[in-house]
Formats: C-alpha cells, sequence, structure tokens
C-alpha cells in the first residue's frame, strides 16, 4: 500500500464506505467499477475484511474510525485483543520495545503499562500503517523504528524492563514453521542480547511448539503461559526474568472465553511429576479440559487439585461424583455407556443428533462421526474414549 493510497482510504467518503459496505456481499463490489480513483476495489475489499475480522477479534480497531486495516497476514498473525490485554496485565515498568510489531495490538496494549514504549517493524508498508493506526488510538508515550529486531538491538545498546517479541512462523510467505531456531527473527541466535538488554523477555511462540523443548533452546523461564479460548490453544508465551529461570518454571494454562473473562489453571512440572492421582470408572459427571490446559501438560496436578478420577492414564477426561463447576474445561453429565457401533446408536440415538468428542480412541472425530451417522446438533455428547480397564467404550452424556 502506497502512501497515496493510504491517504485516500483515509479520507471520509472511504471510511464512511467500508463501514456502511461490512455487511454486504463483497463478490459484487470486486465485479463492479472501480469506487473511487487512485484504489482498487480489491484493496477495498480488503479493508472490508479487516472491518469484518476485527469486530470480533480486535474490538477496540472495529470501534475507532480512522483505522486501517493490515492485509494478508497482518491482521491473522496477530494477537486477538483478549489475548493482548492478559499479556499486558502481566507487565509493567518504564521502558518496553516489541521487536516485531505487527499490527501492533500486543504493542499498544503492553504500551499502556509503561511510560514509554518502542514499536519496532521492518515491513515498511505495514509499518505506515501501524503508525498511523497506534497514533489514531492515542499512543502518546511511542516512538516507532521501521527496521529488523536485530538492527534495532544493535543500535539502542541499552536495557529495557520487557522487550516483547513474536517472530513470524511463515518467514516469506512460506510454510507455517513453529519451531523458535526457524522463525524471523531467529530467536535463539538473538537470545544473548535479549537477555542482555530484558529486565525481562516475553517470547510468543506457537501453540505447537513442545514446551519443554523450548524451555531446553531458551536456557528455561520463569513462567511459561498457555493462552488458548474454549475451542482451541492460540499461542505459548516464554516469560524470561533476570533471577529465576528454571527448567521448572511456572506454567500457566489460561483460557478466555470472551473479553475480560480469564480462567486460570496452574502448576509446576516437577510437582507434575510427583502427583498422586487415581484412575476410575465413569462417574457421574465428566469432564474435558480446555485446549489450553491440554496443551500444558499438567494432566496429573488437574486430578489432584480437584480431587477427581482420571479415565485412564492416557485418556485425558476426568470424573466425580457431584459436580465441580471450577474446573477449566467442559463438564458433562453421564447418562449411559454404550458401544461404539451403529446398533448402539440408533438404539441409544434414535435421532442420530448428538456430537462426538474422541480421546484416546483409535479413529478420528470426523471419520467416526460418518460411519455412525451422526448429526453434530444439539446438547447431547458421544466421547469415545478409552477407558480404566482398557477397553474402549462411548460415553452418552449432555451438556451441563
Amino acid at each position: 500500500m502506497t502512501t497515496a493510497q493510504l491517504k485516500i482510504l483515509l479520507s471520509p467518503e472511504v471510511q464512511a464506505y467500508i463501514r456502511a459496505y461490512s455487511n454486504r456481499d463483497l463478490f459484487d463490489l470486486i465485479l463492479s467499477a472501480e469506487k473511487f480513483e487512485g484504489l482498487s476495489n480489491a484493496l477495498i475489499a480488503d479493508q472490508i475484511k479487516g472491518h469484518r475480522k476485527a469486530a470480533e477479534k480486535i474490538p477496540l480497531w472495529y470501534e475507532t474510525a480512522g483505522l486501517v486495516y493490515p492485509p494478508g497476514k497482518g491482521l491473522e498473525q496477530c494477537s486477538s485483543q483478549a489475548m493482548a490485554s492478559f499479556k499486558a496485565s502481566l507487565f509493567d515498568g518504564g521502558t518496553m520495545v516489541d521487536l516485531t510489531g505487527g499490527a501492533g495490538v500486543d504493542s499498544f496494549l503492553l504500551g499502556k503499562k509503561f511510560k514509554e514504549a518502542h514499536y519496532v517493524e521492518s515491513d515498511h508498508a505495514l509499518f505506515q500503517i501501524t503508525k498511523h493506526n497506534l497514533e489514531t488510538l492515542g499512543a502518546k508515550n511511542f516512538h516507532f523504528h521501521n527496521q529488523k529486531a536485530e538492527e534495532f538491538l544493535n543500535e539502542n545498546p541499552k536495557t529495557f524492563d520487557l522487550i516483547y517479541i513474536d517472530p513470524d512462523r511463515r518467514p516469506g510467505g512460506k510454510g507455517k514453521k513453529f519451531l523458535l531456531q526457524d522463525t524471523t527473527p531467529n530467536v535463539i541466535a538473538l537470545i544473548v542480547q535479549l537477555k542482555k538488554y530484558g529486565k525481562k523477555i516475553a517470547i510468543k511462540a506457537s501453540p505447537m511448539l513442545d514446551i519443554k523443548e523450548g524451555l531446553d533452546l531458551l536456557g528455561g523461564a520463569e513462567t511459561v503461559v498457555v493462552l488458548g479460548t474454549p475451542k482451541e490453544c492460540k499461542e505459548l508465551v516464554f516469560i524470561i526474568g533476570p533471577n529465576q529461570n528454571s527448567l521448572n518454571p511456572l506454567v500457566r494454562a489460561i483460557t478466555i472465553p470472551k473479553q475480560d473473562q480469564v480462567i486460570s489453571f496452574q502448576f509446576y512440572p516437577e510437582e507434575e511429576a510427583n502427583k498422586d492421582y487415581k484412575i476410575t470408572s465413569p462417574q457421574n459427571f465428566i469432564y474435558d479440559p480446555y485446549p489450553a490446559v491440554l496443551k500444558s501438560g499438567g494432566f496429573k496436578s488437574l486430578a489432584h487439585e480437584f480431587d477427581m478420577g482420571k479415565l485412564h492414564p492416557n485418556t485425558h477426561l476426568y470424573t466425580s461424583n457431584n459436580l465441580v463447576s471450577e474446573f477449566p474445561g467442559r463438564a458433562f453429565e453421564l447418562l449411559d455407556i454404550i458401544p461404539v457401533n451403529k446398533k448402539a446408536i440408533k438404539e441409544k440415538i434414535p435421532d442420530g443428533k448428538a456430537h462426538l468428542i474422541v480421546r484416546n480412541y483409535p479413529r478420528m472425530a470426523e471419520e467416526l462421526t460418518k460411519k455412525l451417522g451422526l448429526t453434530p446438533i444439539g446438547n447431547r455428547f458421544l466421547i469415545a474414549a478409552t477407558l480404566a480397564d482398557g477397553k474402549k467404550a462411548g460415553l452418552l452424556c449432555q451438556s451441563y
């Protein structure tokens, strides 16, 4: 996007058009004659798509007039406002720098917790857009640097209270990567400099990264934050401090159902290894941990903290006779235990309406749903799982 295009995009006429078109079909727009001189309909369509995405992902951006949405992966890869707000709640101080500023969501919300903030971004077009957006949002304490993270560190050899870095996991637009050494910038190659200049360092990583592997490569951390929604794990954040870094950090599994709502579970890996827990048959209630909890690996600690049984060492489902409403996951009331076959489904679920969950079971959910003829509608669930005796069974439940 050129400077001239940016100026036209910000005109009242174009901004009003984008908002007015927000709920309409973009197909007609793309095929029609150009609406504004100097702007392609495709570029306007990208802005409308960005505006729609911001409604759910970044409501502050959606509600603020005069912002421009970055094209492509700029908006796709950025943190949601809810995730960024939680991360910002963990820090404060005098100075911070975001070495990979991107669309600026993390930068802006983190920067509000510090007296002085620095935004660093190497992509010139994205830099221009985000600089405009953050200034429009009132980021008066920001300094902007259009350069690579490595260049900034070399040219600004001073200590920051926080260095935040979210390396690009799709360098060059190629396939998605998740190993820290394969991202841009290479966090492992930079770690000595980061530790030298940052009193605290927060490294955002892919949810696919193995936590232990990340700790080994980084030389430990004081905290690992696993962030997610009730449906998926979104990101890992390794927080490195000045004194307390170890291979046994506090692991915090944070689930954010919606803005300003946080469900937390935490443990230390060494304690997890030594926790006692019980394997039991299914009781009145079945619990399926949220994705961030599953990613954290605190399976024994979870059973211990909430005093409930686990269905099998490798089946990460939990059970209790009485409802535990504080459990960080979905709760179901058990109706019946049935074989996982068409005959049982026809008898117990004659209308075929039930969602399927697969846990430690030799079939994928999509394949098994099709085979059983289930329709994922309503509040009934069939959980196909391996139980305490090693046998495979279906837990017919209803959501609680």
